[in-house]
């Protein structure tokens, strides 16, 4: 299982899906620079379509490395160029700042020689060609001269070694920093964030984990749901879908869960129809009926028969007695 890394301090400043990006960046230039290919501009760059780069972060769509990549440019983190010409006219060049070249280790990938770098050779998705030494393959394709780059190759390599988080509360701090920038929620309460600081900090999430994590916060947070975080993390709310979640707590018969999943997805209810449901679910829990939970009907036959478009029945009012000397009373 290939597994992913970043630079804390990258994290800091651009953000954790930037840092990741940054970091597979950062190898594979510094793998280009190891063999001397694409110079240009007295830099050292690589290539990728947006297809490529969707298939080497599988948790990322299209629309988030487009934003990512925005993102990253914006701020001067990433440098892009278009230099291909012929059948690869399409990908788009990368480099790095000197800042963040430096920051990653990989300062060297700056040259001051004029360019040299000649016609493409490669089959990589990135360009870069094997030397003639011994080399390594990265999951793109690229390799790279063992003799060379070794420094950067210890540092940042996810390839061949597997990432490590930095010992003590320092891994703690970073998958903090990763699920308040996904999901930052500043309605919470200083007690609250409190609580699922100290959560996180007795979690331990690998790299497949904590992705997976962040992939479900950011669907949270675009539930427009305001949920302490510390809530999701209890149980493992966070797997739930947001909408069905707030639909399961509001309903008052727990059973059959899965059934009632899958009637949910089936329905594909967005935001307001889940609100409609939560209203209509808010009138149901004071009629009669509802009163005994033997006569609630389960979640899934509720939803599949749209009972959220029904009025539940008017409670029935107990007769009024009459006073006997009240002349109307009298027959």
């Amino acid at each position: 299982m290939r597994e992913y890394s970043f630079n804390l301090e990258a994290a800091r400043r651009y953000g954790v899906d930037g840092a990741i990006l940054l970091q597979g960046l950062a190898v594979w230039i510094s793998k280009n620079r190891a063999n001397e290919r694409h110079l240009h501009e007295g830099r050292w760059w690589t290539y990728n379509s947006q297809e490529a780069l969707s298939r080497l972060f599988p948790f990322w769509t299209r629309r988030q490395i487009q934003r990512i990549i925005k993102g990253l440019s914006d701020s001067g983190a990433v440098l892009l160029g278009y230099f291909s010409e012929g059948p690869q006219h399409n990908v788009t060049w990368f480099s790095l700042s000197d800042d963040v070249l430096e920051l990653l280790g990989a300062g060297d990938c700056v040259s001051d020689t004029a360019e040299t770098d000649g016609a493409d050779e490669s089959t990589a998705p990135n360009g870069a060609v094997p030397g003639e030494a011994a080399k390594t393959t990265a999951p793109n394709g690229a390799v790279y001269r063992t003799e060379r780059c070794s420094l950067i190759r210890k540092q940042i390599d996810t390839t061949s070694t597997p990432y490590s988080p930095p010992p003590g509360d320092a891994a703690a701090d970073a998958q903090i920093l990763a699920v308040r920038e996904v999901y930052p929620a500043p309605w919470e309460s200083p007690e609250e964030r409190e609580k699922a600081a100290a959560m996180l900090r007795d979690m331990r999430f690998g790299s497949p984990e904590l992705a997976e994590l962040l992939a479900h916060l950011r669907a949270w947070k675009d539930s427009g749901m305001r949920v302490p975080l510390w809530h999701l993390l209890t149980g493992e709310t966070w797997r739930e879908e947001p909408y069905f979640a707030a639909f399961w707590g509001a309903y008052p018969r727990k059973i059959d869960k899965d059934r009632a999943r899958r009637a949910w997805r089936k329905l594909r209810p967005d935001r307001d129809l889940t609100k409609q449901m939560l209203i209509s679910l808010r009138a149901w829990r004071q009629c009669e009926q509802w009163q005994e939970e033997r006569l609630i009907p389960h979640p899934a036959t509720w939803l599949n028969n749209r009972r959220w478009e029904y009025r539940p029945p008017e409670p029935r009012q107990a007769p009024v007695p009459r006073d006997a000397r009240d002349p109307e009373a009298w027959t």
